[in-house]
């Protein structure tokens, strides 16, 4: 029994303490000090020792699984016309920046079971730092846990990290954005230029939206693929702020893709119409990942009919804090989310 204490208290650290301790208050008192400096000595010698046993140990290490999606079959074909509209594909968007299409990535009774789960703790957005800026960003939104809001939430979560390549924590907390008739985000990138930065953005398109609603790159260019396939819908006129909307210039000018100068309002071909159950992911750095891409700027452009539904997933250059992480995972389980 007293072997299992000890044990528990990971006695030889303390007896190292104890002699040290020891020794400290002997030499104090071979010195002249006083009865109670010594004391005075002692008490600041066990604050220390209580102090740092309440530390936390070595961080828990991300899980190297998954709990509830095992695999995304994915093909790498258009979707045909003979009613094969539930086929997952991947379609380019764009190489500068890197954006890619993921088509019925979510089943639209998982996009109406995401928007129920969190749409009672929307509220007006704010800006990185807490900053309410509503000629900026005029939309609602919440934070929702990645394993918080059952099982449905979670298993969306983990497919995405799955199609990304990435463990769960990586990704920040899952976002829940509404836009109503009028409501926009102007041009803005998602990197912060520190330590674990934004490395990508997974969007996700919870509804259709009748007009308007678009995620526009602005100096972006499009794919000659994808500007021919969405071609008539690229030509029409649009309610994006384009780089008028930016607070201050950002990058340089570069050339469309079909050659020449942009426009003052900035490029359209790189423009992406909602489509419920799809997902939108862009990579916020260069091929490199050492610098980041300024012709990731984009913006949720206003919305003209109907309202809009999505959900935001940054994804992180390294896993978040990992005392989130164990936090997260130990409330999942006796939420009966996942069974560790």
């Amino acid at each position: 029994m007293v072997v299992e204490v000890l044990e528990t208290l990971n006695y030889p650290a303390y007896f190292v303490t104890v002699v040290v301790i020891s020794a400290v208050l002997r030499s104090l008192r071979a010195c002249g000090f006083s009865k109670r400096v010594r004391n005075c000595a002692l008490l600041g010698f066990l604050g220390v020792v209580v102090y740092l046993h309440t530390l936390p140990g070595e961080p828990p290490a991300p899980p190297h699984r998954n709990y509830l999606s095992q695999q995304v079959v994915l093909s790498t074909t258009a979707v045909d016309s003979e009613g094969g509209n539930r086929t997952t594909w991947i379609e380019p968007v764009s190489w500068s920046p890197r954006a890619f299409i993921v088509h019925n990535l979510l089943s639209d009774e998982e996009c109406d079971q995401f928007i129920l789960a969190g749409r009672d703790e929307v509220k007006p957005s704010e800006t990185v730092g807490g900053e309410m800026t509503r000629a900026y960003r005029t939309s609602a939104g919440a934070f929702l846990l990645r394993y918080g809001k059952g099982r449905v939430l979670a298993e969306i979560v983990e497919r995405v990290a799955l199609v990304v390549g990435i463990p769960v924590f990586q990704g920040e907390r899952v976002q829940l954005l509404h836009y109503e008739v009028g409501q926009y985000y102007k041009p803005h990138t998602d990197y912060f230029v520190q330590e674990n930065d934004r490395a990508a953005t997974v969007l996700m398109y919870l509804s259709d939206v009748e007009e308007g609603g678009d995620t526009n790159f602005p100096q972006g260019r499009g794919t000659r693929e994808y500007r021919q396939r969405h071609g008539e819908y690229l030509s029409q006129p649009s309610s994006c702020a384009g780089l008028e909307g930016v607070r201050q210039p950002v990058g340089g000018e570069a050339d469309q893709g079909g050659g020449g100068p942009r426009a003052a309002k900035g490029t359209q071909t790189c423009r992406v119409r909602p489509e419920k159950g799809s997902a939108l992911i862009f990579w916020d750095v260069g091929p490199g990942y050492n610098q980041f891409d300024m012709f990731s700027l984009h913006e949720g452009c206003a919305v003209v009919r109907g309202d809009k539904w999505s959900s935001t997933i940054w994804i992180r250059q390294d896993v978040i804090s990992p005392w989130e992480m164990m936090d997260e995972l130990e409330n999942a389980a006796r939420l009966g989310v996942i069974d560790p």
